[in-house]
């Protein structure tokens, strides 16, 4: 692994992750969607892109795999929220209230 990070935008994150693959870097990205309702969020895989290449809908498990491997406690804070009262993603933070 090379780097990671996660982009808070309204109401939706971006996961990107670098990494070495044969000595060459290759980037990947995937976009969610916040969606659900109180105390049942839930982050939809929106779009994804390996290198500048985007993929299409029904790659998005796949490549959810291999960001969740590299993002570690992030997946169990975010699953932590899905229960939510009021779960609103701004550009730079998260704000929510009750379990």
């Amino acid at each position: 692994w090379r780097g990671s990070r996660v982009t808070l935008a309204k109401n939706q994150v971006t996961c990107e992750l670098d990494f070495a693959l044969f000595g060459q870097v290759l980037h990947c990205s995937e976009t969610f969607l916040l969606t659900g309702a109180p105390g049942s969020w839930i982050l939809q895989p929106e779009a994804g892109s390996v290198g500048l290449l985007p993929l299409p809908k029904f790659c998005l498990p796949l490549l959810s795999r291999l960001l969740a491997s590299a993002a570690g406690n992030l997946e169990h804070e975010l699953g932590r929220l899905s229960t939510s009262r009021s779960l609103l993603i701004t550009p730079g933070a998260i704000e929510f209230s009750g379990e």
